[in-house]
């Protein structure tokens, strides 16, 4: 559901252990639907369950066939919904797709709480620009009563998680680990001894 546009070799099902903010944001959106709703809004996207082997690609994991999963839910998207794309051939697929109205979330979902269906359309917007924030879906009715401002204050100042895409996840569970061990060393007391 977070297609990434820099280039056009990047799919959609992410790596789980090097995500953006926008990234993790995303897989928050689609694990809200997964835990209100038990199923993901577009299968393949980044928390549905992984293929089966004998899977195919029109399940939704590879990078066109999940645009237009994404296209056939949320509807097919005016050309200024296209605008944050850089990539032309991303953005000239799109527009190749045939029109569809899209599905409403509340016919995918008949039994849940309106406000949690308005939670999840606001989350869903395809253009990351028109999206709501973090903050305003932690402010939203559905979520306001488990939100605490004051407990979770918002940053000051724009994080730079400073990660280089090319880093492999054995380097990077390498480096957790290290953190981990930085403040749990008892931790490597613990393995040591078993």
């Amino acid at each position: 559901m977070c297609p990434s546009f820099a280039d056009s070799s990047r799919t959609l099902h992410l790596p789980s252990l090097a995500l953006s903010l926008p990234q993790k944001a995303c897989r928050l959106r689609c694990a809200s639907s997964d835990q209100t709703h038990r199923r993901p809004p577009v299968p393949g996207s980044p928390l549905s369950p992984p293929p089966s082997p004998t899977h195919d690609s029109r399940s939704g994991t590879e990078c066109l066939n999940q645009l237009k999963l994404i296209v056939n839910v949320l509807g097919t998207m005016s050309e200024a919904d296209l605008e944050f794309i850089d990539n032309p051939k991303a953005r000239r697929y799109i527009k190749s797709l045939p029109y569809t109205p899209g599905v409403p979330l509340v016919s995918m979902y008949p039994h849940v709480h309106p406000l949690a269906i308005d939670l999840l359309q606001k989350m869903l917007i395809f253009d990351p620009t028109k999206r709501i924030s973090v903050t305003e879906a932690l402010e939203h009715p559905y979520m306001s009563p488990l939100y605490d401002p004051s407990a979770n204050p918002p940053a000051q100042v724009p994080i730079d998680l400073d990660i280089d895409e090319n880093i492999s996840s054995e380097m990077i569970r390498e480096m957790m680990w290290q953190e981990m061990l930085h403040y749990h060393p008892e931790v490597a007391t613990a393995i040591s001894m078993s």
